[in-house]
């Protein structure tokens, strides 16, 4: 159960990438919420890393305050000897786009 968990957690995160090309963040932050959610039962650290990337892009695109901070804060926080380097980069290039942060 928990691999077709991990399965579903990385299928939702790729399939974000379609959302924001096509410009929606309602459905990426649906999918990203879930991600979320499974990866941190499963305790997986680059899907549960990649999920608040992919939360924090929504919350900007919204400037919904709250949640970039929530987010940003949870990507500040992470241990990147336990994440995947493309996750890292990820989460540097978001960070990085922030606006005096």
């Amino acid at each position: 159960m928990a691999d077709a968990k991990h399965r579903l957690a990385y299928a939702l995160l790729r399939a974000t990438h379609g959302d924001f090309e096509r410009g929606d963040f309602e459905k990426a932050r649906a999918r990203g919420e879930e991600a979320l959610r499974l990866a941190e039962i499963l305790e997986r650290p680059s899907e549960t890393a990649m999920a608040h990337v992919v939360l924090l892009r929504c919350a900007l695109s919204k400037g919904a305050a709250s949640g970039v901070r929530h987010h940003a804060e949870a990507l500040r926080t992470v241990n990147t000897a336990q994440v995947a380097a493309h996750v890292r980069k990820a989460a540097e290039q978001t960070l990085s786009t922030m606006k005096g942060d």
